[in-house]
């Protein structure tokens, strides 16, 4: 048995209704989806941060005791150096 399609006015009420009814879900699902894009970005620049400042360390690490400073700090070093660099902007800043 044959079915006959909705009329594009149908379909536009329908529309309008199922918005009307649902835009608070609507709009919190994408405010919910926004916020997850967002922490998610920053985890990864973060992440890509923290990584880059660690090769760093490492790839300026001549000595074996340069390298197991580097490794039993376990970031720590690499958190200071961010913060000696960010002082030295801080500083040149000033000048």
């Amino acid at each position: 048995m044959p079915t006959v399609s909705p009329s594009s006015a149908d379909a536009a009420v329908e529309a309008r209704v199922f918005w009307l009814r649902f835009q608070k879900e609507i709009a919190a699902a994408l405010i919910i989806l926004i916020l997850a894009i967002v922490g998610f970005a920053g985890y990864r620049f973060y992440t890509y941060r923290r990584n880059s400042t660690a090769a760093d360390l490492l790839g300026n690490a001549k000595t074996p005791q340069d390298y197991h400073e580097v490794i039993s700090s376990g970031g720590q070093a690499a958190e200071r150096k961010e913060v000696r660099g960010s002082e030295r902007d801080a500083a040149d800043v000033r000048r």
